[in-house]
């Protein structure tokens, strides 16, 4: 045996050992793959089961109760909104016309003295002859 036919069967050795390699490694591969993919779907159906427990759970013991809390804190808020909506609303119109009283407080006090003058000269007596003095 030469070393011609040596090289020869090493050379096919390698060969079949490159060969052998790669199926080795895709098959590693495609089991992790598979591995990993096997686990996504453990997870997303243990997942489905606590969902359908929890549900179940829900359903039979908290729904009505809870529903009838969420109506009664919906009427409560509704109640409320409605309310502070009325209170800031008036506060609005009372702080406009606070402003407006403000800004026009000269012409205002005017006329209150006009009223009150006018109202004073009703209960006063003026006489006759007073007028006919005043108007020489």
């Amino acid at each position: 045996m030469g070393t011609i036919t040596f090289m020869h069967y090493f050379e096919q050795f390698i060969a079949f050992a490159a060969r052998a390699y790669a199926i080795g490694g895709e098959l590693i591969s495609i089991t992790a793959i598979l591995f990993c993919l096997n686990f996504l779907a453990s997870l997303v159906e243990r997942t489905y089961n606590a969902g359908a427990a929890v549900g179940k759970f829900y359903f039979a013991y908290l729904h009505k109760p809870l529903i009838v809390i969420a109506r009664q804190l919906l009427a409560a808020a509704k109640w409320l909104g409605l309310r502070a909506l009325v209170f800031v609303l008036g506060l609005t119109v009372l702080a406009e016309r606070a402003y407006q009283a403000w800004i026009n407080r000269a012409e205002t006090m005017q006329q209150f003295n006009n009223y009150r003058n006018q109202l004073g000269q009703l209960f006063t007596y003026q006489s006759p002859v007073a007028m006919l003095a005043t108007a020489d």
